[in-house]
């Protein structure tokens, strides 16, 4: 990427913790419980949290760190993954 690309992405301009407000945590835990048919109790042991923690999460009243921000993301990841072999079954 060189400088004027990097100069004019907006993402690129943002401070990690920016970046991080930006995404509905609270929206990717719902609907990752959702698809794994889990409890908010189930979730928090998944992600090595405290209930009260998860609970937060999903309320938007508080964001994963580092660490249990990767664990959400690899939870999602797996979701997507099975979604679309799915979809590539039914076509």
């Amino acid at each position: 990427m060189n400088k004027s690309e990097y100069q004019t992405n907006s993402a690129y301009n943002l401070k990690p913790m920016e970046l991080t407000s930006k995404i509905d945590f609270a929206k990717v835990c719902k609907e990752i419980r959702a698809f794994k048919k889990y409890t908010q109790q189930e979730m928090a042991n998944k992600l090595d949290i405290s209930l009260q923690n998860y609970q937060k999460w999903e309320a938007g009243t508080a964001t994963p760190n580092g660490q249990s921000a990767f664990r959400l993301a690899y939870m999602q990841q797996e979701m997507d993954e099975i979604l679309i072999k799915e979809k590539k079954r039914h076509y």
